[in-house]
């Protein structure tokens, strides 16, 4: 029994003495991490700000000029070919990386193509966020309505 008391004994003075050392450290630290994540929040508000602006300037030249939009939307398809191959691509590595382990040299190289497959298909979301995100640049300047959704069929919509 005295042994019994005598551990919770130590469990109390044990939770005392890291209660009061984390009380110490907590304020010390404090002040360091305010200022750390004043910080990081003061630069990302300043690169929305940034990316804010940049996107407005990019759909106001998408609405003045025809030739902007072309590029623009060369530019989405380019994206989404190159996201249709990487993650084609992805796919194949990945098959190949679980194939049978012995005919291509182990698990190493297994786990070489299967990790492969994942950074190859992460490339890939990214070309496709970056068509998404083209894409609903088009489709804001556009509803906008400062420019024609198809310029070269206007002579057909006119009346006879």
């Amino acid at each position: 029994m005295d042994s019994f008391l005598g551990a919770w004994q130590g469990v109390a003075i044990v939770g005392i003495v890291v209660g009061i050392l984390g009380s110490l450290v907590g304020a010390n630290l404090k002040a360091r991490i305010d200022l750390l994540l004043s910080s990081v929040s003061h630069r990302w508000a300043t690169r929305t700000d940034v990316r804010r602006k940049q996107r407005a300037e990019r759909i106001e030249l998408l609405i003045d000029s025809l030739k902007e939009q072309m590029h623009a939307q060369m530019d989405k398809l380019k994206s989404l070919i190159l996201s249709v191959g990487l993650l084609v691509g992805s796919l194949g590595f990945f098959i190949v990386g679980n194939l049978e382990n012995d005919a291509f040299g182990g698990q190493f190289f297994s786990f070489v193509l299967t990790l492969t497959a994942l950074v190859t298909a992460l490339f890939g979301l990214r070309e496709s966020m970056e068509a998404k995100r083209i894409a609903q640049e088009i489709r804001e300047a556009r509803l906008l309505e400062k420019m024609p959704v198809r310029p070269e069929c206007d002579q057909f919509q006119k009346p006879i």
